[in-house]
């Protein structure tokens, strides 16, 4: 998402020609391994700073419970800190522009993501129990994404 933020601010700056160019770049398709590349680096990125901001709440709220933690206040939790997140690790992914020949699989990969954040926001007090995105992490690595592990 980085790189097209990025990319989106420099195609701004020069001649029409230049941005046309840089637009035509951004919207090629990726090859696999650039596609591959490119969602494992938002996925990774996103998941270091989902550990900074929700692990020392999440270990704070385990030592303040002494025990099983308050349901409420772990949906609170993943409410504020991990949805975000997760939010903009799928709509990086979203913005991919896939492989020729594999756009069916990643939109599949992609949806089944979206649909996991849905449930997710639906009952964030149970992502403690089950994990949502279960079917899509798996999707995502039969694809070669082995670092989205949401």
């Amino acid at each position: 998402m980085g790189v097209m933020i990025g990319a989106a601010s420099l195609a701004g700056c020069g001649s029409n020609s230049s941005n046309a160019a840089a637009t035509d770049a951004a919207t090629q398709p990726l090859t696999k391994k650039e596609f591959i590349q490119r969602a494992e680096t938002a996925c990774v990125s996103g998941l270091k700073k989902k550990d900074q901001v929700a692990l020392p709440e999440l270990q704070k709220l385990a030592l303040e419970s002494r025990g099983i933690p308050d349901p409420k206040k772990v949906a609170k939790i993943v409410e504020d800190s991990v949805l975000p997140i997760y939010r903009n690790i799928v709509a990086g992914l979203g913005q991919l522009n896939p492989p020729k020949g594999d756009e069916a699989q990643v939109e599949k990969i992609v949806r089944e993501f979206e649909q996991a954040l849905e449930k997710t926001e639906a009952a964030p007090a149970k992502a403690a129990e089950v994990n949502a995105f279960a079917a899509a992490n798996e999707a995502a690595r039969a694809y070669g994404m082995e670092a989205c592990r949401l």
